[in-house]
């Protein structure tokens, strides 16, 4: 999970395989292994941007940022 949506981004936290968090919105951001999308994700207090390839979205798709 980083500061924005971009792989150069600070590192500022990790999310471990299985671990649920609430997707705020969508944007469009640097390619992650041919997935250009991320997610804007809140944790508590904390909101962190994560590649769409590494999170599974469930429901409806999350409204564009």
């Amino acid at each position: 999970m980083r500061t924005s949506p971009d792989r150069g981004a600070k590192v500022i936290r990790y999310a471990h395989k299985g671990e649920v968090v609430s997707i705020y919105c969508r944007a469009g951001g640097d390619t992650v292994q041919g997935h250009p999308l991320w997610y804007l994700v809140i944790d508590g207090r904390i909101w962190t941007w994560g590649a769409a390839r590494h999170i599974d979205s469930i429901g409806p798709a999350p409204r564009w940022h």
